[in-house]
């Protein structure tokens, strides 16, 4: 089976909210079998423009457990703090 991934990008607009959304994300993805590769982090720009401040890179075990992640109803109220207090970019990408 093809592992699955979880690419975010986010730029916090409102910290004092924000900080409630990885408090409640993090058991969550830990909940559906995935883990951080990487989370925040300084980065350098080789090409193009990245409009993004943070970037988080999440596994899982298929895309199918990303999905069941990102679409459970315990997600939803995490994801709901985090479309309030930031803008952002989240992909799923099919693995080797």
């Amino acid at each position: 089976m093809k592992k699955g991934y979880v690419l975010l990008q986010v730029n916090v607009n409102d910290p004092e909210i924000f900080k409630e959304y990885p408090q409640l994300s993090e058991k969550l993805i830990s909940k559906f079998g995935g883990k951080y590769l990487f989370r925040g982090g300084d980065f350098d720009v080789l090409e193009g423009e990245w409009d993004y401040k943070r970037n988080v890179l999440l596994e899982f075990e298929s895309v199918v457990k990303a999905r069941e992640w990102y679409n459970s109803s315990e997600y939803q109220e995490a994801l709901k703090i985090r479309a309030k207090s930031s803008t952002s970019n989240l992909i799923t990408i099919e693995g080797y």
